[in-house]
């Protein structure tokens, strides 16, 4: 993609919000205090994904909270373990997630 040897669509039914690209990436924080908080960016979910995968069956954004985001609820298959176990990079690697990056510009 960063070629420019695909394309994918930008949605498939519903339109993402115009205000999309100021989405700054969300810190999920960590349940034990030596392990950093994961990163996750919009950005990089919507160049490949409608905003309909996610939202809102997998992450119901009413909620406006990841507290309930736990590991262990991930490795379940729920939130990011839905696609993450399944068809998107495995979670074999923490630190692909939990960086040590403090910056969160995109």
């Amino acid at each position: 993609m960063d070629k420019g040897l695909i394309k994918p669509a930008p949605y498939l039914t519903l339109k993402p919000p115009a205000d999309l690209a100021i989405i700054k990436p969300i810190m999920l924080e960590a349940e034990w205090s030596s392990i950093p908080a994961a990163i996750f960016s919009h950005k990089a979910h919507t160049q490949w994904l409608d905003c309909n995968n996610g939202h809102p069956d997998i992450f119901n954004i009413t909620k406006k909270t990841t507290k309930h985001f736990f590991m262990d609820r991930v490795l379940k298959r729920e939130f990011c373990g839905v696609c993450h176990l399944t068809v998107a990079f495995p979670m074999d690697d923490c630190k692909r997630c939990h960086s040590n990056q403090s910056s969160l510009t995109e």
